[in-house]
């Protein structure tokens, strides 16, 4: 299926939140997928994936998180929001749809946002997909961590004494960019042991979250499976995507063929595994 032919069987529309106007795709029929990016990104790094979900008959919705790509927010006070946040307007826009259920796919910030979603919401979530994420801001390596924060208070500051308008817009969107990354999520074990949905956790071991973060992660949420990649960075999953598809593919096909459910609960749900492939 080429992109034309994706773009023919596409919809797309915005609603509004109080904060926000968020922008969304739909791209076929079938069985809905969330297709969720992460901070500083939009909807189009998931073209590809979104051609390959659906054409394993996925309706793949995107969106682009609020002040990110077309999703506008409405008031400079608005700028200081959370991973929660994002997830309650990704329950917003299902519900805009008429969408009760949904499997959820997320990288990086996408990822926090798709177990938001899932701590949150568990009746609306079937599946979780999270790759590169993490429950708490010191999930990320330490010189990473420390430099988002350094980012986020140079931002605060340059923007209180720079007079050019533009230049003050973009230290306002640093600021926003880093201060999600440094302030959230804020996932505790007890949230993370809410999630009821079958979760894949993917994350390399070259990655910017650390290894361990990974695999505490895991432990918390009952029944999840977390792979890592062998020297797989932070930006593979845009770049070699067949690698992380092919981890994806098993997983759902998994979860199709063998993990009966009972109001949304898995029954496998006392067992978790990780492994590194």
């Amino acid at each position: 299926m080429g992109k034309d032919e994706m773009e023919d069987e596409m919809r797309s529309g915005k609603f509004e939140t109080d904060d926000a106007r968020i922008y969304y795709e739909v791209h076929g029929s079938g069985r809905p997928i969330v297709l969720l990016h992460g901070n500083g990104e939009s909807h189009k790094i998931f073209e590809k994936y979104a051609i390959w979900f659906e054409k394993r008959g996925f309706q793949v919705i995107l969106m682009d998180s609020r002040g990110h790509g077309h999703s506008l927010l409405k008031r400079t006070s608005s700028l200081e929001f959370t991973t929660q946040d994002m997830a309650g307007d990704v329950l917003k826009l299902l519900c805009h749809l008429g969408i009760d259920q949904v499997t959820l796919l997320g990288f990086s910030d996408g990822a926090n946002i798709a177990l938001e979603f899932a701590s949150l919401y568990p009746k609306q979530t079937t599946e979780v997909i999270a790759v590169s994420g993490n429950a708490k801001p010191w999930g990320m390596l330490l010189p990473y961590y420390l430099f988002v924060g350094a980012e986020y208070a140079v931002a605060g500051i340059m923007r209180e004494f720079c007079q050019d308008k533009r230049q003050r817009q973009k230290f306002n969107r640093s600021r926003m960019l880093n201060g999600l990354m440094f302030h959230s999520p804020d996932l505790t074990e007890e949230r993370l042991g809410k999630i009821q949905a079958p979760t894949l956790l993917i994350a390399g071991t070259n990655d910017v979250i650390r290894v361990s973060h990974s695999q505490w992660m895991q432990r918390q949420i009952p029944g999840s499976r977390l792979v890592l990649l062998k020297k797989a960075r932070h930006v593979d999953f845009l770049h070699k995507r067949e690698r992380y598809l092919r981890v994806i593919e098993r997983f759902l096909k998994e979860e199709k063929g063998t993990v009966i459910r009972q109001n949304n609960i898995r029954q496998d749900a006392g067992k978790s595994e990780a492994k590194a492939v």
